[in-house]
Parts: structure tokens; sequence; C-alpha cells
């Protein structure tokens, strides 16, 4: 009996001997094979509104707040409550926008384009206020400086606060605060990110800003001329590399080039699915427990909902999708709950659904996490969705053949199996009823054709999964 392995995701390739998967949906790459990917555990109350950007944030002390944003309103989450924190008035950001968040010390800002830089003192304030009468899309923080993008005056233009003082933005060779405008036929910033260099994303073109001192404070250089970040949302970072969505695909930068992570892999798949309309709600994050980029969009079956998630292994360099529903993605810190706050849940402890064993309930772990349509933060401990894989297709030398059995090898889950068939390429693909496994863990299965391929669907949860063992013999022998 073949061995056919659950390769990398490839649906850009030929299904015809295509070395690894065309689908890998609902589970994450892991060592040599998959495991699941859990649906979305909620634990936080609702914003007024859909969230429109959240962070997770470490003070000088050690301390950790998350903060969010929708269009009116920033709120800080206290366990598992998200209160009110703006500054009075509050705020209207466009339903195109997000909020950045970033931390200098401690303190916290945030920007949205069209509103005042944000402070809020981690320690001291209980509500947000102006940090200075300047309108920028993002903030991050560079060496000792706060640097800003997309002013509202200049969609071309960052901007950078004094040495160690987020409250000075007065251009001044003395204290160093000054900004820049990147012109040129680039389009606009469309994201920052800092540390000890600062990557300036345009819409058509990347710079990198190193920090030389005065008179120039900074020195920019334009790094990348062929493409920059198609979206704003689609840039995400892990340390000094960056992660992004060009026009052509999916891309890594580290510092000095940039990387192409998605072709001939998954670019056209996701392009062929990525629903344009809705580019504006396109959110990316990190997992750094699975090793995982990620990216939410509307699929072309969504009414502007993020209906599907990419993501990329950049361990194993291999990529898998996910059906979800939420707003956006992000880090946040899980608090802790006793029994009496578990009420705050679900008031019925038949109706848990995630394990009382899940770090959920433990608390203070920083882990991937999203609002979902509810308007409520949560962590992706639910249980899973069912996982699927369709590998590529075999043939017996082109002779048509028979399938006989199918031997799945995957370590737990509920697992059933189909094949697909089809006698020329280009021609439509006929797939089996759906047959569960015997007491033996095969599947008994009668399909002929000349070329086969094999669909896996997983219900429930499993340690990991690898392939599927297949009989098969040609048409005519038994």
């Amino acid at each position: 009996m073949p061995f056919i392995k659950f390769g990398e995701l490839l649906p850009d390739l030929p299904a015809y001997r295509n070395p690894g998967c065309l689908q890998a949906n609902n589970v994450i790459s892991y060592g040599d094979g998959y495991k699941p990917l859990n649906t979305i555990a909620t634990f936080s109350n609702a914003l007024d509104n859909r969230s429109q950007g959240f962070a997770n944030l470490v003070a000088v002390d050690g301390t950790r707040k998350v903060f969010a944003g929708d269009g009116s309103t920033l709120y800080e989450l206290s366990n598992s409550t998200f209160s009110d924190v703006s500054k009075s008035g509050g705020y209207t950001v466009s339903q195109f926008d997000k909020w950045q968040f970033t931390i200098f010390g401690n303190t916290v800002i945030a920007s949205a384009l069209g509103q005042n830089l944000q402070k809020f003192e981690v320690g001291t304030d209980t509500v947000f206020s102006d940090l200075v009468a300047i309108q920028a899309k993002f903030v991050t923080v560079v060496k000792d400086f706060v640097v800003s993008g997309y002013n509202s005056d200049q969609s071309q233009r960052v901007r950078w606060s004094a040495l160690n003082d987020p409250t000075d933005w007065s251009p001044s060779q003395s204290t160093q605060a000054d900004f820049q405008d990147l012109v040129g036929d680039h389009g606009p910033v469309t994201g920052l990110n800092g540390g000890e260099f600062l990557t300036i994303f345009m819409q058509n073109a990347i710079f990198r800003g190193d920090y030389v001192g005065t008179p120039l404070i900074f020195q920019f250089t334009k790094v990348n001329n062929t493409h920059g970040a198609s979206q704003p949302g689609s840039v995400c970072s892990l340390g000094h590399l960056s992660y992004y969505l060009a026009e052509d695909g999916f891309y890594m930068f580290d510092g000095r080039v940039s990387n192409p992570i998605g072709a001939n892999k998954i670019n056209k798949f996701f392009f062929d699915d990525y629903n344009i309309a809705y580019a504006d709600r396109i959110s990316s994050g990190i997992d750094p427990v699975n090793n995982l980029v990620i990216w939410a969009y509307a699929s072309n079956e969504s009414d502007g909902l993020l209906d599907k998630l990419i993501m990329y292994n950049y361990t194993t360099q291999r990529w898998t999708t996910a059906d979800v529903s939420l707003q956006i993605l992000g880090q946040a810190q899980t608090p802790g709950y006793t029994l009496e706050q578990m009420d705050d849940i679900d008031s019925s402890i038949d109706n848990q659904t995630v394990s009382f064993d899940s770090p959920l309930w433990a608390g203070g772990r920083i882990t991937f996490s999203a609002f979902d349509n509810n308007n409520k933060l949560g962590v992706f401990t639910e249980t899973p969705n069912t996982a699927s894989f369709t590998t590529g297709e075999l043939d017996m030398e082109g002779r048509r053949s028979s399938i006989r059995n199918i031997r799945p090898i995957i370590d737990g889950g509920t697992v059933t199996v189909q094949v697909g068939s089809r006698d020329k390429q280009g021609g439509s693909v006929s797939f089996s009823s759906t047959v569960s496994l015997t007491n033996s863990g095969d599947a008994p299965i009668r399909k002929t054709g000349r070329y086969h391929r094999f669909k896996t669907n997983i219900t429930g949860s499993f340690t990991n999964s690898y392939g599927v063992e297949v009989e098969l013999v040609a048409e005519g022998k038994r």
C-alpha cells in the first residue's frame, strides 16, 4: 500500500503529482505533520462597537496592559472586563481605519487617523488624553524615539519625537525631534516596524531608517523599489523581521531584502479567494507559541466579516488555512479566573466547552487572540473545527486503476475519507461518498478512474496527522 504524506500546502501547483496538499484547512503546521487549530473561546465583555485595534503592552516595571479601541472609544482590560478610558468627548474614527498602540517606558501611545496622538501613563492615569496635536495612522518606537507615520497632513511623512521625550515633537537639532517626507511615486505609508532601526512600508516601496545623530538624525534608504505593503493591516512584525502582503503575494523583510514566502505555493489561491472590496479589514498577527504568522481576510463568500485565516509557520515554512468568524487579530494576556468569576463566561458549568485544564482559566499567558463578531476578546482554545486534507493526484503510469482501501495515519479524532477521481486532466473530479473507518482503522472504498486524490476529514481533537496509505490495483485485476 503506497503512503501519501500530507505534505506542504501547495494549491498553486497542478493537482497531478502535486508533492504536497491541495487543501490543509483548520490545521496548523507542526513538526512533520499537522495539528488542529482551535476556535475562539471568548473571555471578555463586549465593546460597544466593532473592534478596530487592540494590543498587549508591557511597562518598564513589568506591568502588562491590554488596550482596545472601536470607532468612538478606547478601552482598558481589567481581568475580563473592558472599561471606557477615553478622553473627554471620545473619538470619531473611520470604519476604514484602525487604532495602533505602542509603549514608551510607562507611556502608552495610541494613534488613529484624524485623532491627536493619545497617551496613558501606566500606574498614574485613569483615562487617555492628548499627547500632542499630531495625527497619524501608525506609531512605533525606534531606539529612544517615538515615530509616527502617515501623518494627517502628509501621507508620505514619518515624524519622530525628541530623544527620550515622547511629549516633545517640535523640530529641533538640540532635541533631535524632526520629520521626513518620503516623496515619490511609491504611495502612502502603509506600516511601520520599530526596534533598533525603522522599517517604513509604503504602498509601492520599502524604506529603512537608521539613527545617525545630528544633523540628519535618521538616514533613510529605499531598500525595495519594486513593491511595498499593499494594505496597512497586512504588516506584522517578529523582532526585526516583518511580514506583509504585496500586490503580488506574501513576503518577509529581514531589514535588508524582501524574500517571497508565498510564490508558487499560496499566492494565487489567496488572490482568487480574497474579497478586495473589504481589503481595509485585513488583519495580521504573530502567534509565537505555534511559530505562526497569521492573516485574517474576507473571502469572496463574505459580506465584510473576516471569515478566513491564511497561516505561515516560519519554522517549517509551510502554509495552512482555516475557517473563522472574527473582527481583528492580535495578542492579549488572559486573565485568571476564580470559580465565581467563571460565571462571567457562562452561568452554567455544564455549558463550558473549554477544558478546565486550559491555560485560559489560569491566566497570565500572552497568547494569540482575536475579537469575535460579538465584539468580545477571546483566545484560540475552543473545540477545533473539522480539519480537512486533500492530497495531490496519483496514477498508475497513465493506466486506469481502482481504489480498494484507504488507511489514514492520524492520531485521534473521528476520521472520514473520500476519493476524488477523473479520467483525464482538465476533466471534472467526481468524489465518492464519505466513508467512516472500521475498527481496524481502514476505510474500504471502491472507486475507479485514471487519476485519484484523497480527502480526509477529522472532527474533534487529534495529536498529529501524517497522511494516508492507499490500496489500488490496475483496472481489470483483482
